[in-house]
Protein backbone atom coordinates (compact mmCIF):
# COMPACT_ATOMS: atom_id res chain seq x y z
CA UNK A 1 0.00 0.00 0.00
CA UNK A 2 2.84 2.01 1.05
CA UNK A 3 4.18 1.95 -2.86
CA UNK A 4 1.07 2.83 -4.41
CA UNK A 5 0.81 5.82 -2.05
CA UNK A 6 4.28 7.04 -3.87
CA UNK A 7 3.46 6.28 -6.86
CA UNK A 8 -0.07 7.98 -6.63
CA UNK A 9 2.38 10.96 -5.16
CA UNK A 10 4.74 10.82 -7.64
CA UNK A 11 2.23 11.17 -10.73
CA UNK A 12 0.42 13.49 -8.94
CA UNK A 13 3.29 15.80 -8.29
CA UNK A 14 4.77 15.41 -11.90
CA UNK A 15 1.28 15.12 -13.83
CA UNK A 16 0.28 18.59 -12.40
CA UNK A 17 3.51 20.03 -12.62
CA UNK A 18 4.08 19.54 -16.61
CA UNK A 19 0.28 20.75 -16.86
CA UNK A 20 0.98 24.37 -15.24
CA UNK A 21 3.81 24.57 -17.54
CA UNK A 22 1.71 24.13 -20.56
CA UNK A 23 -1.32 26.40 -19.45
CA UNK A 24 -2.31 30.13 -20.68
CA UNK A 25 0.07 32.62 -17.97
CA UNK A 26 -3.03 33.78 -16.27
CA UNK A 27 -3.46 34.01 -12.04
CA UNK A 28 -4.20 30.76 -10.12
CA UNK A 29 -6.82 30.58 -7.86
CA UNK A 30 -5.28 29.11 -4.63
CA UNK A 31 -8.29 27.40 -1.74
CA UNK A 32 -7.20 27.22 1.59
CA UNK A 33 -9.44 26.26 4.09
CA UNK A 34 -10.73 24.98 7.71
CA UNK A 35 -11.17 20.90 6.36
CA UNK A 36 -13.33 18.79 8.93
CA UNK A 37 -14.39 15.30 8.04
CA UNK A 38 -17.21 13.53 10.09
CA UNK A 39 -17.64 17.67 10.75
CA UNK A 40 -16.62 16.93 14.25
CA UNK A 41 -12.20 16.46 13.55
CA UNK A 42 -10.11 19.62 12.80
CA UNK A 43 -7.66 20.56 10.25
CA UNK A 44 -6.49 22.12 7.30
CA UNK A 45 -6.50 21.78 3.55
CA UNK A 46 -4.51 23.40 1.11
CA UNK A 47 -4.73 23.42 -2.92
CA UNK A 48 -4.55 25.41 -6.12
CA UNK A 49 -7.08 24.65 -9.12
CA UNK A 50 -5.91 24.66 -12.59
CA UNK A 51 -8.50 25.62 -15.57
CA UNK A 52 -8.41 22.87 -18.36
CA UNK A 53 -10.83 24.55 -20.55
CA UNK A 54 -13.40 27.47 -20.37
CA UNK A 55 -16.87 28.16 -22.78
CA UNK A 56 -20.04 29.86 -22.22
CA UNK A 57 -23.72 28.59 -22.29
CA UNK A 58 -26.66 30.53 -23.06
CA UNK A 59 -29.60 30.79 -21.99
CA UNK A 60 -31.72 32.71 -23.46
CA UNK A 61 -30.75 36.18 -23.18
CA UNK A 62 -28.38 35.75 -20.43
CA UNK A 63 -24.71 33.76 -20.81
CA UNK A 64 -23.19 31.57 -17.96
CA UNK A 65 -19.46 30.75 -18.33
CA UNK A 66 -18.46 27.12 -17.43
CA UNK A 67 -15.24 25.69 -17.20
CA UNK A 68 -13.12 21.82 -16.17
CA UNK A 69 -10.40 22.09 -13.76
CA UNK A 70 -8.07 20.05 -11.92
CA UNK A 71 -6.95 20.57 -8.28
CA UNK A 72 -4.23 18.99 -6.25
CA UNK A 73 -4.82 19.49 -2.61
CA UNK A 74 -3.12 18.33 0.66
CA UNK A 75 -4.10 18.38 4.05
CA UNK A 76 -4.28 16.82 7.44
CA UNK A 77 -6.97 16.58 10.20
CA UNK A 78 -6.80 15.10 14.02
CA UNK A 79 -9.07 13.79 16.45
CA UNK A 80 -7.51 14.39 19.48
CA UNK A 81 -5.94 11.30 21.79
CA UNK A 82 -7.36 9.15 18.96
CA UNK A 83 -5.34 10.04 15.73
CA UNK A 84 -3.90 12.18 13.30
CA UNK A 85 -4.29 11.85 9.53
CA UNK A 86 -2.77 13.15 6.29
CA UNK A 87 -4.52 13.75 2.60
CA UNK A 88 -3.61 14.02 -0.59
CA UNK A 89 -5.75 14.08 -3.64
CA UNK A 90 -6.56 15.29 -7.22
CA UNK A 91 -10.01 16.18 -8.18
CA UNK A 92 -11.48 17.08 -11.91
CA UNK A 93 -14.50 19.02 -11.83
CA UNK A 94 -16.75 21.47 -13.79
CA UNK A 95 -17.45 24.56 -12.77
CA UNK A 96 -20.45 26.86 -13.69
CA UNK A 97 -20.53 30.69 -13.06
CA UNK A 98 -23.99 32.56 -12.97
CA UNK A 99 -24.06 35.12 -14.81
CA UNK A 100 -21.79 38.07 -14.54
CA UNK A 101 -21.53 37.43 -11.05
CA UNK A 102 -18.47 35.85 -9.50
CA UNK A 103 -20.74 33.30 -7.48
CA UNK A 104 -20.22 29.53 -8.89
CA UNK A 105 -21.26 25.89 -8.23
CA UNK A 106 -18.90 22.95 -8.86
CA UNK A 107 -18.91 18.91 -9.28
CA UNK A 108 -15.72 17.24 -9.10
CA UNK A 109 -14.69 13.56 -8.70
CA UNK A 110 -11.08 12.74 -7.16
CA UNK A 111 -8.85 10.32 -6.32
CA UNK A 112 -6.94 10.66 -3.10
CA UNK A 113 -4.57 8.75 -0.53
CA UNK A 114 -4.97 9.01 3.40
CA UNK A 115 -2.73 8.05 6.07
CA UNK A 116 -3.71 7.72 9.38
CA UNK A 117 -1.68 7.69 12.44
CA UNK A 118 -4.03 5.38 14.61
CA UNK A 119 -3.56 5.28 18.63
CA UNK A 120 -4.54 1.39 19.50
CA UNK A 121 -3.69 1.20 23.46
CA UNK A 122 -2.48 3.62 26.14
CA UNK A 123 -0.49 1.56 29.18
CA UNK A 124 -1.33 3.48 32.33
CA UNK A 125 0.89 2.59 35.57
CA UNK A 126 -1.18 2.05 38.23
CA UNK A 127 1.63 3.05 40.84
CA UNK A 128 1.93 6.60 39.85
CA UNK A 129 -1.00 6.95 37.09
CA UNK A 130 1.36 8.26 34.46
CA UNK A 131 1.38 7.68 30.71
CA UNK A 132 4.04 5.04 30.16
CA UNK A 133 3.47 3.69 26.35
CA UNK A 134 1.50 4.38 23.63
CA UNK A 135 0.67 1.50 20.96
CA UNK A 136 -0.22 2.58 17.54
CA UNK A 137 -0.30 2.05 13.99
CA UNK A 138 -0.09 3.63 10.53
CA UNK A 139 -2.82 2.77 8.59
CA UNK A 140 -3.32 3.77 4.41
CA UNK A 141 -6.34 4.14 3.03
CA UNK A 142 -7.76 4.79 -0.92
CA UNK A 143 -10.15 7.60 -1.47
CA UNK A 144 -12.55 7.80 -4.59
CA UNK A 145 -13.91 10.97 -3.55
CA UNK A 146 -17.19 13.08 -4.83
CA UNK A 147 -17.67 16.74 -4.04
CA UNK A 148 -20.41 19.46 -4.68
CA UNK A 149 -18.70 23.18 -4.14
CA UNK A 150 -20.26 26.25 -3.79
CA UNK A 151 -18.39 29.97 -3.63
CA UNK A 152 -17.50 33.13 -5.26
CA UNK A 153 -14.36 33.50 -7.55
CA UNK A 154 -11.41 35.72 -6.16
CA UNK A 155 -10.84 38.31 -8.61
CA UNK A 156 -9.32 42.05 -7.07
CA UNK A 157 -10.53 41.04 -3.68
CA UNK A 158 -10.34 37.27 -1.70
CA UNK A 159 -13.00 34.86 -2.57
CA UNK A 160 -14.73 32.29 -0.24
CA UNK A 161 -16.25 28.80 -1.05
CA UNK A 162 -17.30 25.90 0.71
CA UNK A 163 -17.16 22.49 0.35
CA UNK A 164 -18.69 19.42 0.76
CA UNK A 165 -17.16 15.44 0.30
CA UNK A 166 -18.10 11.89 0.18
CA UNK A 167 -15.98 9.06 0.03
CA UNK A 168 -15.17 5.19 0.84
CA UNK A 169 -12.08 4.86 2.97
CA UNK A 170 -10.84 1.86 0.95
CA UNK A 171 -7.87 -0.66 2.83
CA UNK A 172 -6.55 -4.12 2.14
CA UNK A 173 -5.94 -3.92 5.94
CA UNK A 174 -8.99 -2.74 7.71
CA UNK A 175 -12.58 -2.87 6.71
CA UNK A 176 -14.22 -0.36 4.33
CA UNK A 177 -15.71 2.40 5.37
CA UNK A 178 -18.05 5.93 4.82
CA UNK A 179 -15.75 9.36 4.75
CA UNK A 180 -17.20 12.51 4.54
CA UNK A 181 -16.04 15.96 4.80
CA UNK A 182 -17.41 19.88 5.15
CA UNK A 183 -14.37 22.27 3.52
CA UNK A 184 -14.90 25.99 4.55
CA UNK A 185 -12.50 28.82 3.07
CA UNK A 186 -11.01 31.24 1.23
CA UNK A 187 -9.54 31.82 -2.22
CA UNK A 188 -6.63 33.78 -3.64
CA UNK A 189 -5.39 34.00 -6.56
CA UNK A 190 -1.55 33.61 -7.41
CA UNK A 191 0.03 35.44 -10.15
CA UNK A 192 2.53 33.92 -12.15
CA UNK A 193 5.50 35.05 -14.03
CA UNK A 194 4.80 36.74 -17.83
CA UNK A 195 1.78 37.90 -17.29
Amino acid sequence: MKKIAQIFTVLLTTGFGLFAQNVEKEPIPLNIGLYGPYVIQPGIKVGPAFGLKKWSLERGSRTKPASLFVSPQIGVFVRPKNHISYVINGDLGYKMKSGKSNFYMAASAGLGYLMTDQLLSTTIDLGSGDVVGKDRELRNYFLPTINFELGKEAQKKIGWFTKFSYSRKISSKVEDSAFFAVELGLKTMIKRNGK
